[in-house]
C-alpha cells in the first residue's frame, strides 16, 4: 500500500515539476507562483504517507517540519515583486536545522568522518570568503546559513556509516543536491545574475527536498 502510494505521489510530483520549470523558462508568472509551492506540498505527502504506515518517529516529524518550513521559504522567495531574500533564508536556515537534527538523531561516527567534515568545512570556507566580498549587511546571516547547511550535508552524507542502502543514499544524495542548489541560489544572489536561475536552482532543488523526503520510507 504505502509503495502504491509512493508512485502515486512520485507521478504527481514530477508532472507537476516539469510545468513548474516549463513556466519558469517562459517567465509565465502566475503560474510559477502556483506550481511553486505545490511542487513542495507534493513532495510532503511523502513523510506523511510514511507516518501513517509506520508511525511518527522523531525522523519522520523533522523531515516533515523541514519540508513545511522549506514550503514558506519557497513562497518567500518566489516572489519577484519585492525584496524577501533574508526572510527566505530565515525560514531555509530553521529547514536546514530541522534536517541536520533528523540527521544526527541516526548518527553513527567513523574515522571517515574527520576527513569528511575537514573537506566540507574547506569548500563551505572558500564558498563564504567569495560570498563576503558582496554580501553587506548580509555577512553575517550568510556566515550562520553557510555553517548551517555544511553541517546538514555532513550530518546527511555520514548516514552512509549505517551502510550503503536507498535510505541513506536517499539522504546523503538529498542533501548534496541541495548543497549544489543553495550554491547557484548564492551566486545569482551575490556574485553575478544567472539567466533563468530559478530554473537551474530548481533543476537540483526539487529532487533534493524529493530524496530527503524518501528516504523517511522504510520500503527502502
Amino acid at each position: 500500500m504505502m509503495l502504491r502510494m509512493f508512485v502515486y505521489v512520485s507521478v504527481f510530483f514530477l508532472t507537476v515539476f516539469i510545468l513548474r520549470e516549463f513556466v519558469a523558462f517562459r517567465h509565465f508568472r502566475r503560474f510559477k507562483y502556483l506550481l511553486t509551492p505545490l511542487v513542495t506540498v507534493s513532495i510532503i505527502f511523502i513523510p506523511v504517507i510514511a507516518a501513517g504506515e509506520s508511525g511518527l518517529n522523531r525522523y519522520n516529524l523533522l523531515i516533515i517540519c523541514a519540508l513545511i518550513l522549506s514550503l514558506v521559504g519557497d513562497t518567500l522567495l518566489m516572489i519577484e515583486e519585492t525584496d524577501l531574500l533574508k526572510y527566505g533564508m530565515v525560514y531555509f536556515l530553521a529547514a536546514h536545522v530541522m534536517y541536520a537534527a533528523a540527521f544526527a538523531s541516526e548518527y553513527t561516527f567513523r574515522g571517515w568522518n574527520l576527513v569528511l567534515l575537514a573537506l566540507f568545512v574547506s569548500v563551505a570556507a572558500l564558498h563564504f570568503k567569495r560570498l563576503s566580498r558582496t554580501a553587506g549587511r548580509l555577512t553575517i546571516p550568510v556566515a550562520v546559513y553557510v555553517t548551517a547547511i555544511t553541517v546538514m550535508i555532513f550530518l546527511a552524507v555520514t548516514q552512509l556509516n549505517r551502510g550503503f542502502t536507498a535510505g541513506p543514499l536517499m539522504a546523503a544524495s538529498g542533501a548534496l543536491l541541495f548543497g549544489v542548489s543553495d550554491y547557484l541560489h548564492s551566486v545569482n544572489n551575490f556574485q553575478r545574475k544567472i539567466e533563468n536561475s530559478t530554473v537551474y536552482t530548481w533543476l537540483f532543488y526539487a529532487p533534493a527536498q524529493f530524496l530527503l523526503a524518501a528516504s523517511t520510507l522504510s520500503v527502502f
